[in-house]
């Protein structure tokens, strides 16, 4: 059985990144990428773009 993460894991993550976007889903395996694909990869990719926007940003302080 794969370990999970305490119910009161969210402020202990928040103290590390202040600005994460927290996300848990309750009763998975460690097979979230192919059990919920469609939420998982959404999530990514909103991160992705995000991430990428501000790299954008910081790097040529223009855009």
């Amino acid at each position: 059985m794969w370990p999970t993460w305490p119910e009161d894991h969210e402020p202990f993550a928040r103290k590390l990144a202040p600005h994460v976007d927290y996300v848990a889903w309750k009763a998975m395996s460690h097979t979230l990428t192919t059990e919920r694909a469609t939420e998982f990869n959404a999530l990514v990719e909103s991160f992705v773009k995000r991430v990428g926007r501000k790299r954008t940003t910081s790097a040529d302080g223009d855009k």
